[in-house]
């Protein structure tokens, strides 16, 4: 017999105290993970910041798994993003923990697919805030294993497309990870940062969302 389906765990508060009325969701991949913390200390005066117990992954996670992280609540403000895990490339025949493979392996959505998928999220999220933002998606450095830099750029462009067609307000983190020194990545090649730059990021993160709620 198969075992059970792992589902991942409702949405939680990132930090563990009181903090403002205000209800805001975070949603992404290990990226909005890693600044999300910065996020809730800037926020705490007013707002409390949620985040689902789980990596947000790609757009087909993100269209099974919605409904759940929203947890039948009408948040004050959503940000959200998905990009890095759609256009990685992996290969299920290596013996690795990620599987990126941007030479043989295969993507995981393609840009008219994530195109697609983005406008059923949207609609979605819609339904469950009154204020719903975009963070545009931080780079791909060069020589990073699974991406190419090219369709990091035509992602972000189809991003665009799709939220300005619903008026969404967008927060910038692409061109702000663009201005980031060799060392606040935490490796060559690598998509992830150090703990500055994630903190940088946050910092970006919480001064749009306050924007938006004062």
């Amino acid at each position: 017999m198969s075992p059970p389906l792992q589902r991942p765990n409702i949405t939680h508060p990132v930090l563990d105290r009181e903090c403002g009325p205000i209800k805001v969701l975070l949603i992404g991949d290990s990226i909005v993970t890693a600044y999300a913390e910065t996020v809730a200390e800037r926020l705490a005066d007013i707002a409390t910041v949620y985040r689902p117990r789980t990596n947000c992954r790609h757009t087909i996670y993100g269209r099974k798994w919605l409904l759940r992280w929203l947890n039948d609540t009408h948040w004050d403000l959503i940000h959200f993003n998905f990009g890095l895990h759609d256009l990685a490339y992996r290969n299920p025949e290596l013996d690795t923990e990620t599987q990126l493979d941007k030479i043989n392996g295969k993507q995981i959505v393609p840009v008219a697919g994530y195109a697609e998928n983005l406008e059923v999220l949207i609609r979605r999220l819609g339904e469950a805030t009154d204020r719903l933002t975009w963070a545009t998606t931080t780079i791909v450095p060069e020589n990073e294993p699974g991406r190419f830099v090219s369709d990091c750029a035509a992602y972000h462009e189809a991003a665009l497309e799709v939220v300005n067609r619903h008026g969404l307000p967008v927060n910038d983190l692409r061109s702000l990870s663009q201005q980031f020194d060799e060392d606040m990545f935490v490796a060559p090649g690598d998509v992830h940062y150090t703990e500055e730059g994630y903190r940088r990021l946050g910092e970006q993160v919480a001064t749009f969302i306050r924007g938006k709620l004062t």
